[in-house]
């Protein structure tokens, strides 16, 4: 529950001022020994606004909520890769491709390009690679946790691959929400405040204040998603929607998930057959890895201090 002098504290700065400099620091939340104070606060928002460009009409109150639960959710990953960080390693090649794919998701075509974007909106790069190294490293975390759990039935894959070359398959254009429920707020209770605020701002503005996934920094936009690399339960819900449509909770590891369906297309397959095998064993991969985060970032933030001042 956000307290409600974060909001006063909203219309004070965010209408008064422009500059960061301009603002009066304060701290407004400890997590563990970590804190959030205002200026992260305000260096958020403007991150999230800018790599996210459907959001130029989000309220500034709106805005505020999500960077404090966007920044909150960092903070708790840092608490715990703190813990590991004799352990992890993490190479500026891997560090390189994250950051690519970050202002390729853009439209930016080159680093450069994607600096001068970054200089308009007043954020620093160094912000920026700070943000991509704790995602990364806490991604080689959960994988250094739960690598021999994956598990990836090739023989199996390989078999509906070479079934499926040739014919016409779908495509979905996904966005998703993961949360997590307990007893406390159980799964009801949690859809029914998260398809108020959908109702309210959009399923992407949800998105950020309400999920767990790594995907929430992108207001819940996973991408185009061949049928092919779709479990056939989720397969199931998503056929059921219209375009813009959204599914009730469906029960996941580590919480719960609504999918929305912005798009469908139909392509004729004609593909690489090894070429396809490695991606789908790839996509699959990091969709287990993505479970097995939201996992352990559920089993973590029951044992970390939250305080909000």
């Amino acid at each position: 529950m956000i307290n409600n002098k974060f909001f006063i504290s909203l219309i004070f700065f965010i209408s008064v001022f422009t500059n960061v400099l301009s603002l009066e620091n304060k701290i407004l939340i400890k997590v563990d020994n970590e804190i959030i104070t205002t200026v992260d606060v305000f260096n958020e928002s403007k991150y999230i606004k800018a790599m996210n460009k459907g959001l130029e009409n989000i309220s500034d109150e709106d805005l505020w909520k999500i960077s404090i639960n966007s920044i909150k959710n960092e903070k708790i990953r840092i608490v715990e890769i703190l813990n590991h960080v004799d352990q992890i390693k993490v190479d500026d090649k891997n560090l390189k491709i994250v950051m690519e794919g970050v202002y390729k998701r853009l439209g930016f075509e080159n680093l450069n390009k994607f600096k001068d974007y970054l200089e308009i909106n007043e954020i620093s790069y160094e912000f920026i690679k700070k943000k991509v190294e704790v995602e990364s490293i806490w991604n080689e975390l959960i994988y250094s946790k739960y690598y021999d759990k994956i598990f990836i039935d090739k023989e199996n894959l390989l078999k509906k691959i070479k079934n499926e070359n040739q014919k016409t398959i779908k495509s979905f254009l996904l966005s998703e929400i993961v949360f997590d429920f307990d007893k406390n707020t159980p799964i009801e209770k949690k859809f029914l405040l998260i398809e108020n605020e959908i109702n309210k701002s959009g399923f992407n503005n949800a998105a950020f204040s309400y999920s767990i996934s790594n995907s929430s920094k992108s207001g819940g936009n996973i991408g185009w998603i061949s049928e092919n690399k779709v479990n056939q339960k989720l397969k199931a819900e998503i056929l059921k929607l219209e375009i813009g449509q959204y599914t009730k909770p469906i029960i996941i590891p580590g919480g719960a998930l609504i999918l929305k369906l912005d798009d469908v297309k139909e392509e004729k397959n004609n593909f690489n057959i090894d070429k396809k095998l490695n991606e789908l064993v790839k996509y699959l991969t990091n969709e287990q890895l993505n479970q097995f985060s939201n996992i352990y970032f559920n089993k973590i933030k029951k044992n970390i201090r939250i305080n909000e001042l």
